[in-house]
């Protein structure tokens, strides 16, 4: 399990691609790295967020937990992702968590996003 929590979705993105120019996922492969827990900084992008999930969906990676919340006036999003296939071979295409759709575990979690994205 890695996990990686306080630092930017870019910075996030920079440590699990490491040194992945041509294959997505081929680090975190090589390594054998099968669990991520990830909560990046404050207030992250959606759009960042977004691109955090592709990249882990294209290394074989699956949402299994999504918890959004606020402090104050900071959103935390905390996801778990689980290696459920060999990289490269997902073929659906994710955007969003289950907590930004309104399906996940956190019981208020599309309140906070609205609040959020307004």
């Amino acid at each position: 399990v890695v996990a990686i929590s306080g630092v930017g979705v870019r910075t996030t993105l920079g440590i699990i691609a490491h040194d992945d120019t041509q294959v997505c996922g081929r680090a975190l492969d090589r390594l054998g790295i099968s669990k991520l827990v990830l909560q990046p900084g404050a207030n992250p992008r959606p759009t960042a967020l977004r691109a955090l999930r592709t990249f882990l969906h294209e290394a074989g990676f699956s949402q299994r937990y999504e918890r959004v919340e606020i402090f104050g006036d900071r959103l935390y999003c905390t996801m778990a992702f689980d290696r459920t296939a060999p990289v490269g071979t997902q073929s659906e295409t994710l955007s969003a968590g289950d907590a930004l759709l309104g399906c996940g575990a956190a019981h208020t979690s599309s309140d906070v996003w609205t609040q959020y994205l307004e």
